[in-house]
């Protein structure tokens, strides 16, 4: 663009013989000549307006959507852009405000203007009857505000527009036209951005807060388990263990087995104590009554007796398990008495 823009430069001048005019130095096209008026009659004032108002991302994705990751690469390209189309220009510039005697570039020090002293100090541009209305100087406004809202995504062109009122100012004449002050807009846009990122702060802040409050909680739930003041664990001896050496002399005298003179019942407190000879222990139950005693009676082998109704049929069978060996220890006795051997015939 800036070589077309060069080229174009160079087909004004004079031609042949004619008295060559007087070039004045610049490193782009938009520095050049930069005081005077862009005659947007010709091809070469058409190409510095298309190379001003070109948006600064090519392609829908990678427009600025007031995202603060990426409010530093869409300040430096506006700066780019500015310094090459001489928008910092001393007469006709748009972008140097003065703050408390201290001149300031609106670019990066957004922050240090308020809408009212751009309002103020852009007067002259805006106004119909300002010294600058018919400048170069409106001129270069008019391209950076047409700059800024085409590298703007749909989305965030669309937050802008609602605070339209703090950038587009009427110019006082009859009949009133609404001028978008390039400046008061590239606030509006930083603000918003500003504004989206205290908000992110905000939310992670919250976030933090929640998350230390929750990890509080939790710390005090699992002190208060190792202090003893959490939900006690079920034991299987339901007995108070807090004095085990009382617990055990307690139950010492349960194994203390009353003498053969002795009763075998006690009375002590509300309760009937009875020795019980199959746990060896001064217990509730009576002997007779204990399941342990009825489980060893039961794990005893039964034999029969003279009584039992299959006596006889047990003892035939008995007797009939002990013939053969007594017949043989007989056979054996008699061998060794007479010499001959067992096993013959």
């Amino acid at each position: 663009m800036q070589q077309q823009l060069q080229q174009l430069q160079q087909q004004q001048q004079p031609a042949g013989g004619g008295a060559q005019a007087t070039v004045t130095f610049s490193t782009t096209p938009g520095t050049s000549n930069q005081a005077n008026i862009i005659d947007y009659g010709t091809r070469y004032g058409m190409a510095l307006y298309d190379m001003g108002t070109k948006p600064l991302f090519d392609s829908e994705e990678d427009k600025f959507d007031l995202d603060n990751d990426e409010s530093l690469n869409f300040e430096k390209a506006v700066e780019r852009r500015a310094r090459a189309m001489g928008w910092y220009h001393a007469q006709q510039g748009i972008l140097t405000f003065t703050v408390d005697g201290e001149s300031l570039d609106l670019v990066t020090d957004y922050g240090r203007i308020d809408i009212g002293e751009i309002k103020t100090q852009s007067e002259p541009i805006y106004l119909a009857t300002g010294a600058l209305k018919n400048q170069r100087a409106a001129q270069n406004n008019d391209m950076m505000h047409t700059m800024l809202l085409d590298s703007l995504t749909k989305a965030a062109k669309a937050r802008v527009q609602v605070f339209k009122d703090e950038y587009e100012f009427g110019d006082g004449g009859t009949p009133e036209v609404k001028v978008i002050v390039a400046a008061a807009l590239y606030k509006i846009i930083m603000r918003l951005t500003i504004i989206a990122l205290e908000a992110l702060l905000d939310k992670n802040l919250k976030l933090t807060k929640d998350l230390q409050q929750k990890l509080k909680q939790k710390g005090d739930k699992d002190g208060q388990k190792e202090d003893g003041g959490g939900k006690a664990t079920k034991t299987k001896n339901k007995k108070n263990i807090a004095n085990k050496t009382r617990q055990k002399e307690d139950e010492a005298w349960k194994k203390v087995a009353p003498k053969d003179n002795e009763p075998k019942s006690k009375q002590i407190g509300k309760k009937t104590w009875n020795w019980c000879m199959h746990h060896q222990a001064w217990c509730i139950h009576k002997s007779s009554d204990c399941k342990l005693g009825k489980k060893q009676q039961e794990s005893k082998p039964r034999w029969p007796t003279a009584q039992s109704p299959n006596s006889k049929q047990a003892t035939t069978r008995q007797h009939k398990s002990i013939l053969p060996t007594q017949l043989c220890l007989r056979k054996l006795l008699l061998s060794l008495n007479d010499g001959s051997d067992p096993h013959g015939s």
